[in-house]
């Protein structure tokens, strides 16, 4: 370890420009979700056509996660980020050209998620833990907000670009602008950490048997089974709200608003669970995000007014953006560095699957009832099991929270 670096200027330089690569990174997904209807007009395409094509990048960046992770375990974030940011470039690239379905699959689900954003967001959120100690939740939660930074900077700007010159030229232009801002950054954030595997190697056969009083492998089961089950929750107002709201009489405008406000909260979320994390430690602050979360939904559950309905949504804002960084402050706080990468993206493509499944089950449960009632009944009892895992997790091993070196 090199102490004089933990927690450092330097420290935070690396944060800043990570939170730039997450930024521009999944801005390369917004551009689907708001060019969906005009690249189904060109095409002549059912709108299932595009819409599976971001299904495809949320697996492909889910897995890429893990394998990449592996890579960073191995051999520090730089390698694996500048692959990211090549394929990420060279998929926008191509995507302006494609004809056909499988193209569309292909760049998305490879080059855009697998290769792209999978060497992003699990593998830069690693590199941040082994960046610092005392201050790791508050900088996990800076460069986890790069998510909600460009869901807030990007849509509108994508919106104007295609009105204007066509999601062809947004692609071009959009690689460009990625291949400009993410090549430098990269040679930033490909400086070894001074909390990881280039400064403490791997030593075979010493980890411990046990974690958190636990045998070793099943923490790291519960924070994937956890963040599922947090996740299925989450996705049902997030996916649905603007719906939800225009079921119950009023416009679609109101619901955009309650959607605002929610992702604008997710931002101060993140940044202050990230606190308390520093403060309680990864496990607690995790507790009290998912507790958070669950009011609103159950806030959700009960109101059919507005004043209602604004209420829920700062309650449940307030939670979930500071909930799903957590997993990766506990993921470091109970396994070493050289350790983390791997189950770090595991962790967060379970919360992809959590995420797919949690829409697709509002959706289903409207078709039958007509309502998204019980579909809030059923995301209030999937945060009330994220919150027994995490419990369990936290005080079901007999002793306290162990933090690893």
């Amino acid at each position: 370890m090199q102490p004089s670096l933990v927690d450092s200027r330097t420290a935070w330089i690396i944060v800043f420009a990570q939170l730039v690569l997450i930024t521009m990174a999944n801005g390369a997904v917004y551009i689907l979700w708001v060019g969906l209807k005009p690249i189904a007009l060109t095409f002549d395409w059912p709108r299932w056509i595009p819409s599976f094509a971001y299904s495809v990048n949320m697996i492909g960046t889910g897995i890429g996660g893990i394998i990449l992770g592996r890579w960073v375990d191995r051999s520090g974030v730089g390698g694996a980020v500048l692959v990211g940011t090549l394929a990420l470039v060279t998929g926008l690239l191509l995507s302006a050209q494609l004809t056909s379905p499988w193209e569309l699959y292909l760049y998305n689900g490879l080059l855009i998620g697998l290769l792209g954003n999978g060497a992003m967001f699990a593998p830069l959120l690693t590199n941040t833990t082994r960046w610092f100690d005392r201050r790791r939740g508050l900088a996990v939660a800076v460069v986890a907000s790069g998510q909600g930074l460009a869901g807030a900077v990007w849509p509108p700007f994508f919106r104007w670009a295609i009105d204007n010159f066509g999601w062809r030229q947004l692609y071009v232009w959009y690689g460009i602008a990625c291949l400009v801002l993410m090549l430098p950054l990269v040679f930033v954030v490909r400086r070894p950490a001074p909390i990881g595997p280039a400064a403490a190697p791997v030593v075979r056969g010493a980890e411990p048997a046990r974690v958190n009083g636990f045998p070793r492998e099943l923490p790291h089961w519960l924070l994937c089974l956890g963040i599922l089950t947090c996740c299925v929750a989450m996705a049902v107002p997030l996916v649905h709200i603007v719906a939800h709201v225009s079921d119950l009489g009023f416009g679609a405008d109101r619901g955009a608003e309650l959607l605002a406000i929610i992702l604008a909260l997710s931002f101060v979320s993140r940044l202050g669970i990230g606190l308390i994390a520093d403060r309680l430690g990864g496990q607690n602050a995790m507790i009290i995000a998912s507790a958070i979360q669950g009011m609103g939904l159950a806030i959700f559950l009960v109101s059919d007014d507005m004043v209602g309905l604004y209420a829920a949504a700062v309650v449940f804002g307030s939670g979930f953006g500071g909930l799903i960084p957590s997993y990766a402050v506990v993921a470091r706080e109970l396994y070493p560095p050289e350790d983390t990468g791997w189950r770090i993206g595991a962790i967060f493509f379970a919360g992809s699957i959590g995420m797919a499944a949690g829409g697709w089950m509002a959706g289903t449960i409207f078709d039958h009832t007509a309502g998204y009632g019980w579909a809030f009944v059923a995301a209030v009892g999937f945060n009330l099991v994220n919150l027994a895992i995490l419990a369990v997790l936290r005080f079901g091993g007999g002793r306290p929270a162990r933090v690893a070196a």
